[in-house]
């Protein structure tokens, strides 16, 4: 028995072990072994699967295609990899076991996301951004590219929802440790998929203007306001155009360094301009911690505390 490595995201790729490159199934044998690798975790009712596969033909034919389909997929299993006993198949139900037969990048993705969950988005640690950061790296592409099948749709839907959110803890993190190059690379990725996320260019917006490139943050700017326009017929919001504003005054804090000292405003007008962005800032950042507090009480089931500011113990 061989390994057998199976890449979904992107293209889809089977190799068995030593990297040696396998036949890819035809049709729909190559559909089944992916919509079971992506359902391993489930023992999928034969009934189902076959009204999945041939919805538009009678019960007992989509039964008996499920049936031949089923001895194509095993004998592939057998023939190339000596993977057979992964396919289980009762009366009622059939699942795929990866087991210790199988490598597949989705499942390595998804472990990964399901490790991170509880990771804050504000301040990921160092471990967290390296799990990320690999996490992101197995993203080759959208899921089965190419595959238009109704239940492909959805799944692709999902990974990608994580694959953003990925992304979106990345660039936080990136941009508190000055890694310049990591949040050009990762708000290009977010805004390839989520092109209307005014957050990242914002944040696009203060990296070039810390590098320098006080052009390139106004372009990005203009980008986003037109893209904007085009697609909801919005204005950017009132932070992003504050924050445009200290860019073209120069009145933005400057952050070129870890541990280097601020800038101060030189001017009441500088000062005022950039406490309003600070201001802005916060109410972002406090939206961002509420949001995480409801996320540990629905993860944790903790009960909800109010915290009145104005009181103090005795």
């Amino acid at each position: 028995m061989s390994l057998v490595s199976v890449r979904l995201l992107g293209s889809f790729s089977i190799t068995g072990e030593y990297g040696s490159v396998a036949k890819s199934p035809p049709g729909k044998l190559q559909d089944l072994l992916c919509y079971l690798l992506i359902n391993r975790e489930r023992e999928l009712p034969r009934e189902l699967v076959a009204s999945t596969f041939w919805g538009n033909t009678t019960t007992s034919q989509s039964k008996k295609y499920l049936r031949t389909l089923r001895w194509q997929l095993r004998t592939l299993l057998e023939v190339n990899f000596g993977a057979a006993e992964a396919l289980h198949v009762d009366t009622f139900f059939v699942r795929l076991n990866p087991g210790s037969h199988f490598w597949l990048d989705i499942a390595e993705f998804e472990n990964i996301t399901r490790s991170l969950v509880k990771t804050p988005v504000v301040c990921p640690n160092g471990e967290a951004a390296t799990m990320m950061k690999a996490a992101v790296a197995l993203y080759a592409g959208d899921l089965l590219e190419g595959n238009c099948c109704d239940w492909c749709l959805h799944e692709r839907r999902r990974y990608q929802e994580m694959y953003l959110v990925l992304l979106d803890k990345l660039l936080a993190y990136c941009e508190i440790q000055f890694d310049y190059d990591d949040v050009r690379n990762y708000g290009s990725l977010l805004l390839r998929y989520d092109p209307l996320s005014e957050r990242t260019y914002q944040r696009l917006m203060r990296l070039y203007y810390w590098v320098g490139d006080r052009g390139e943050a106004l372009a990005v700017y203009e980008k986003c306001a037109s893209t904007l326009r085009k697609y909801l017929r919005v204005e950017p919001s009132d932070v992003t155009n504050e924050l445009c504003r200290q860019i073209r005054s120069g009145g933005l804090i400057s952050k070129k360094v870890p541990g280097s000292p601020a800038e101060v405003p030189t001017s009441a007008d500088d000062l005022f301009a950039h406490l309003r962005l600070v201001e802005s800032m916060m109410l972002h950042l406090q939206k961002q911690v509420r949001s995480d507090l409801r996320a540990l009480h629905q993860n944790f089931g903790l009960q909800r505390v109010r915290v009145n500011p104005g009181k103090r113990s005795a």
